[in-house]
């Protein structure tokens, strides 16, 4: 369940004391003693209900109901470490060569989602990437929101950064990851049967899961795995050179590999992919 904040539950309090309260009123429980009660009150008494309303205006009225902790951020790493560490070093950190990860980044950093006509201008597109590939390169605790702080952002930025960064690889999908025309379905089959003997195999299919933070609300059991996690299970086609062809997303953990593929394009409208082709299975 996501975490609520302190904010939030007096709000939901309030709200819930101002419906009773209206609740009573409109069915009229009170007697008629303390309606001869109510009268002798004094006019400068404020009805309940008034007051709760100004409470409620006023928890509205700010974004959090405490005071807040400054949090020490030093911009050291990102600044003067993170882009002049050596190639190997790089990589353990963003899982990728530095020229691929120049590659992407020219592909993605033209993307509207990057610009905005407001006073306050977005970070360096090159930071939002490393704050993204960072994150996606771990698991378990280490992909905690304070963790990734130590670049010298907040909780918030991580979440706004990785959004932006994920509709911008979006957006290239159709262009890379797609399937290969006659010609491309030729070269493969000409290279994978130079290395491995098998002929006609344009690519290799697998399932992998992709784990989830916590069992979803809804049907939880379903994504629960064999390896004792919540995921979802995902298809993935690639050629030798492990460049993606085929991606299928969304089915529940508890699935099997071979329900995916059934349900998928690629069994369902064969024809559409393959003309005498074959697909190498990883067999376990």
């Amino acid at each position: 369940m996501p975490k609520v904040s302190e904010r939030q539950l007096v709000i939901d309090e309030i709200e819930q004391f101002i419906e009773a309260s209206l609740l009573l009123d409109a069915l009229d429980v009170e007697d008629s003693s303390s309606d001869e009660s109510s009268e002798s009150s004094s006019d400068s008494d404020m009805d309940p209900i008034d007051i709760a309303f100004e409470l409620l205006t006023d928890a509205l009225g700010k974004r959090y109901h405490a005071p807040r902790l400054r949090v020490p951020k030093s911009n050291h790493f990102r600044m003067e470490i993170l882009f002049n560490l050596p190639c190997n070093r790089f990589a353990q950190q963003m899982r990728m060569s530095p020229t691929a990860f120049r590659h992407i980044l020219n592909l993605i950093e033209i993307n509207p989602i990057f610009m905005n006509n407001g006073h306050c201008p977005q970070r360096d597109v090159r930071f939002q990437l490393a704050v993204t590939l960072y994150r996606f390169g771990r698991h378990g605790n280490g992909v905690s929101l304070a963790d990734i702080t130590h670049m010298g952002i907040s909780e918030g930025s991580v979440e706004l950064y990785t959004n932006r960064v994920i509709v911008a690889l979006l957006s290239l999908e159709r262009e890379w990851v797609r399937w290969p025309n006659e010609e491309e379905k030729k070269s493969i089959k000409r290279s994978i049967e130079e290395i491995s003997g098998f002929p006609s195999c344009i690519g290799f299919v697998d399932g992998t899961h992709v784990g989830l933070f916590a069992e979803p609300v809804k049907h939880g059991e379903d994504y629960f795995n064999r390896k004792n996690g919540y995921s979802i299970n995902t298809l993935i086609v690639c050629d030798l050179n492990g460049k993606i062809t085929y991606v299928l997303a969304g089915f529940p953990g508890s699935c099997h590999d071979m329900r995916v593929f059934t349900n998928s394009r690629l069994a369902t409208h064969s024809n559409d992919f393959f003309t005498g082709e074959l697909l190498f299975f990883k067999v376990l």
